[in-house]
Parts: structure tokens; C-alpha cells; sequence
């Protein structure tokens, strides 16, 4: 191989690696973009039963020609909530299975397939025919791109198999099973593809460079590669796709240990084998028996799925426990509400509420002075929240469409338009942080601290209110109400006073940056009003003046 090949072929393998990472992302992201109830209805009706996830996941695994791929694309499902852990766990389990194709039918070329993915899905993006359909239309682009990034990492390896230190390789490993097995589990780390793998020791076995046996071991090795390949790729997941990392790497890794064990076994100690089975009962040859091992091998892959049915969960969670983001996106009560009357959906649907609320005042974490998230889980988080939400509108979208009281209705209505304002508050606190952010960056650069004690206040005075919101929403508790319209009630007073110091910034060479904080800050505290459950009879109504009072105390302490 000339240097100029030698650079085409690295530049190849970078471009497949960008195209395989940003259309991994780019599926994520339309799937959650279509991860609402109608859409999770029908995929889930897809999926209905085990022979049908397995079913879609050995075509996913033909079509993707790659157990990783098809382990990606289905965790995207599954972090999308599109698809349940279960179910999951079984396409990923038979689309190991679906990779063996290729082996058997090594004309099969999905370029074409991919282009047309990615031509027909590029140009319905941009036409943008049916805005509904955009994140579909987007995610098969993206698909194809991924698929795209694949095919050119094989393709970049491809003339690997003729290089003089390749046979040089290939030699060493006619005289060792172990040192092709390991070479197989390193091919399988750079050659995004087993059936491609299982191809080259075909081609090798065919030519005479290996034997069958040490081609079998490359087999094997290729398959332990798998789960190394997943959990390298998805090294930055966590929670729910880092669990399906796992499990991809625990089944794959026991049908090649499991296998690769039995032929060293064969081989050195005079026990029955599966080749010679193969050879002397089916009189295949030597391509067509790495094809039939490397079923077997994905065969394994299945019952080892199978078998451990029942506590791959309990063991999935316990190797990769889900993210707080995770966790608050993924609905606790109102699940799918099946065969649920309407009062008591709306009650589950007012304590998913309650866990976005309680969620809320974290969100601010990134600019308080002692906050725990960064601005990176800050944000998720937020995602979280209103993924929850989406959750919540469309049920309730969903109960609105069948026959309900009066009363129902009625609080139905006052759910909906609750929910919405959730997300409103949602919107204006990330809002909110990023002004923040950008102004205490702005002072810093500037060598001034004008607005830094204002900044201070207005983040721990809404985050108090926001834990008072929190607290009367889940207690319920007269005081607590009483103390929340207090201090989320009339602040004429202390804006007036938050606008003269923000004036008397913008003479110091500032302002503008605290004003946006300050209308956000604003904004955040009236939806905070719309929030608050009623004042109960018992407790009066708090006077404006006592509000700027306790406002204007928590400025004045954070002044510097």
C-alpha cells in the first residue's frame, strides 16, 4: 500500500467515524423528537410480543449488517421510551442473530440502500412535507448517515486482508487458535462489521492462508470483539443505553468465550467437535462451514438472551443504574393508562406533575453558589422535565377524547392549562440560568463586579421560591400556601427597588444583561404565582409591603 493509499484510506476511516457518531446523534435526537404517545403506541404494536420484537430485530440486524448499529439504533428506542427495556433487550438479542446473512449471501450490497435512505430522506427534510413528519424524515437521513459512516470504515479496512504483514499475521495465527482469536477480537474493534470479519476468514481459509480451525478462532475472537466494540462506542452513555452496552457485550462475549473454549478443547484434547460434525454430516465446504459456525455463534447469542430472561433488568440496572435525567423523564404512575377510569388518571397525572415541580428548583443548580449540576445536567434535566410533561399533555389529550363528567372535564381543563404553565416556568428558568451565565462571564472579562450581587440575589430568591412552590404543591399545608403567596405575591416595591440598582449599574459600564435577568426573573415569579394552589379561607391574604420587605432583605444580603 502506497502513502497516497495509505492516507486515502485513513481519511476514509475518520469520515466513516464522524458520519457514524453524528448520525448516531442525529437518530437519538428525531426519535425523541417523536417519542410521543401515538407514535410509542404503534411502535409498541410492533413489538406487541417477543416473536415480533424478535422478528424486527433479526431484520434490523440483516439490514445493518452490524451488531453495534443495530445495538445503537435500538438503544435510541429505547432511550426514546419508544420501546420498553424488555423488548429491546430482545431485537438487540436477534439482531446478532440477523447479522448472519451477509456470511451466506456476501454479494448482498446495501450502498445503494443507503444512498436512497439518504438522498429521499435529505431532500424530504428540506421540502419539509407534513412539519409532523420532519423528525421522521430528519432521523432517516440520519440513519442513513450512520450507515453511511459503516460502510466506509469497512471500506477503509477492506484492503487490509492483502497487506504483506496481514499474511504475516494471518501465518502466526495458523500456528497459535489463541493469537487468532485475539486477532479476530482486535479486528472486530476496528472493522465496525462480524459479518465482514467472518467474510475475510472465509476469503483466507478459501486462499490457504488458514486452516479451518484457526479461522473458526478469528470467528470466535470477533465475536468477544462485539462487546468490547459496543462499550467503547457508547463509552459516554449512561443509564439506559450504557445497559443495553452491556448486555450486548455479556452475550456476544459468552457465545464467543463458550465456543472458542470448546474448539481449544477439540483441538488439544481429542473431543468431539462442531466442524467435524459440519464436515462429515453435511459435506460443506470450508466457506460454507464458517458461515454455519458463525450461526451457531449468533444462535448462542439468542439462548443466552433467552435464558436469563426474566433478570436481565435486575442485573442491567444494577451494572448501569439510571441517570437522575433518566428517571425524572421516564413516567412513574400514569405509564400507558391502560384500563384506568378517568378520576384516577387525572390523580396520577397531578403526581407526575408533582415530580416535574419538585424537579424545578434544581434547575438553577449552574449559577446558584452552591449548587450540585452543572449547566450540562442542568439542561437535561430540563429535557427531562418536559419530556415528562409531553407525557402528561398527551395522556390527558388522549382522556379528552372519551366521554367524561362534568367535574372530569373541569379538571382535565385545569391539568392541562397547570402543565403548560409548567413548561412556560421551565422554558424561562433555563432561560434564566443562560442570561446568568453570560453575564457574570461578561463582568469577569470586564474586570467589574456591578451587577454581581443582584445576580446573586434574583438566583436564591427565585430558587426560594421555587422550593416554597414545590413544598405547598406536595404538602398541601395552609402555612405553606400562605408563606408561598407571600413571597411570590405583589413585588411592586422591590422591582422598583431591582430596577434603580440595575440603573445604577448601567453608569458603571453594565445593565443590559441585568435587565433580561430581571424580566426573566420577573416572568418566573408570576408563573410561580399562577402555580400556587389556592390561599386556603383560614389564612389572609399577605400585604404587598411584606413582600418587598422580605425580598428586598435578601438583596441587601447579597449585596457585596
Amino acid at each position: 500500500m502506497n502513502t497516497f493509499s495509505t492516507i486515502s484510506s485513513a481519511a476514509l476511516f475518520m469520515a466513516g467515524l464522524a458520519f457514524f457518531f453524528h448520525g448516531l446523534d442525529g437518530v437519538r435526537d428525531s426519535l425523541k423528537s417523536m417519542a410521543g404517545r401515538t407514535f410509542r403506541k404503534r411502535v409498541a404494536r410492533l413489538t406487541a410480543s417477543g416473536p415480533l420484537a424478535a422478528f424486527w430485530g433479526f431484520v434490523l440486524g440483516a439490514l445493518a449488517q452490524s451488531a453495534s448499529a443495530a445495538s445503537f439504533i435500538v438503544s435510541g428506542f429505547v432511550s426514546s421510551r419508544l420501546l420498553p427495556l424488555r423488548r429491546g433487550l430482545t431485537m438487540v438479542a436477534w439482531a446478532n442473530l440477523g447479522t448472519v446473512v451477509l456470511p451466506f449471501i456476501a454479494s448482498f450490497d446495501i450502498r445503494t440502500a443507503i444512498t436512497l435512505v439518504l438522498g429521499l430522506g435529505g431532500l424530504l427534510a428540506v421540502s419539509k412535507p407534513g412539519r409532523a413528519l420532519m423528525p421522521a424524515w430528519r432521523g432517516a437521513f440520519m440513519l442513513g448517515l450512520l450507515m453511511l459512516g459503516l460502510e466506509f470504515l469497512k471500506e477503509a479496512t477492506g484492503p487490509i486482508p492483502q497487506q504483506p504483514w496481514f499474511r504475516e499475521a494471518a501465518a502466526q495465527v495458523d500456528q497459535s487458535l489463541a493469537f487468532g482469536f485475539l486477532l479476530g477480537l482486535l479486528a472486530r474493534m476496528v472493522i465496525q462489521s462480524t459479518s465482514a470479519i467472518v467474510i475475510i476468514a472465509v476469503t483466507l481459509s478459501t486462499n490457504g492462508i488458514l486452516d479451518t480451525w484457526h479461522a473458526s478462532m478469528i470467528v470466535h475472537g470477533a465475536g468477544v470483539g462485539v462487546g468490547l466494540s459496543v462499550l467503547v462506542l457508547g463509552g459516554s452513555a449512561r443509564g439506559l443505553p450504557r445497559q443495553l452496552a452491556y448486555f450486548q457485550a455479556i452475550i456476544n462475549t459468552a457465545a464467543g468465550a463458550l465456543l472458542a473454549m470448546g474448539a481449544a478443547l477439540s483441538k488439544y484434547g481429542g473431543l468431539p467437535n462442531l466442524l467435524d460434525l459440519l464436515r462429515s454430516s453435511l459435506g460443506m465446504d470450508p466457506s460454507r462451514t464458517l458461515a454455519v459456525v458463525f450461526l451457531v455463534q449468533q444462535a448462542i447469542t439468542v439462548v443466552v438472551a433467552q435464558a436469563c430472561a426474566s433478570r436481565w433488568e435486575q442485573w442491567l440496572a444494577w451494572l448501569s443504574p439510571l441517570t437522575s435525567a433518566q428517571s425524572l423523564a421516564t413516567p412513574q404512575f400514569i405509564g400507558q393508562g391502560a384500563g384506568m377510569d378517568a378520576a384516577s388518571f387525572l390523580d396520577l397525572a397531578k403526581r407526575e406533575q408533582q415530580r416535574i415541580i419538585d424537579a424545578i428548583p434544581d434547575l438553577l443548580d449552574a449559577v446558584r453558589a452552591d449548587g450540585e449540576r452543572d449547566a450540562a445536567e442542568c439542561v437535561r434535566n430540563a429535557e427531562s422535565c418536559h419530556a415528562l410533561g409531553a407525557e402528561v399533555r398527551d395522556g390527558l389529550h388522549e382522556l379528552s377524547q372519551s366521554r367524561l363528567d362534568r367535574e372530569d372535564s373541569e379538571e382535565l381543563l385545569a391539568l392541562d392549562i397547570r402543565q403548560r404553565t409548567i413548561d412556560q416556568l421551565i422554558d424561562e428558568l433555563v432561560r434564566f440560568t443562560a442570561a446568568v451565565a453570560v453575564e457574570r462571564r461578561l463582568e469577569q472579562s470586564a474586570g467589574v463586579a456591578n451587577g454581581t450581587g443582584l445576580l446573586f440575589g434574583m438566583t436564591e430568591g427565585l430558587h426560594l421560591v421555587l422550593m416554597q412552590l414545590a413544598q405547598a404543591t406536595r404538602e398541601q399545608a395552609p402555612d405553606d400556601i400562605a408563606m408561598l403567596w407571600m413571597i411570590a405575591g405583589d413585588r411592586g416595591d422591590l422591582v422598583e427597588q431591582m430596577r434603580a440598582e440595575i440603573v445604577s449599574s448601567s453608569t458603571a459600564g453594565g445593565g443590559t444583561g441585568l435587565q433580561f435577568a430581571m424580566a426573566l426573573f420577573e416572568r418566573s415569579i408570576w408563573l410561580v404565582g399562577k402555580l400556587a394552589p389556592p390561599l386556603p379561607p383560614e389564612a389572609a391574604a399577605p400585604e404587598g409591603t411584606a413582600t418587598s420587605e422580605s425580598g428586598s432583605a435578601t438583596l441587601e444580603s447579597a449585596a457585596p
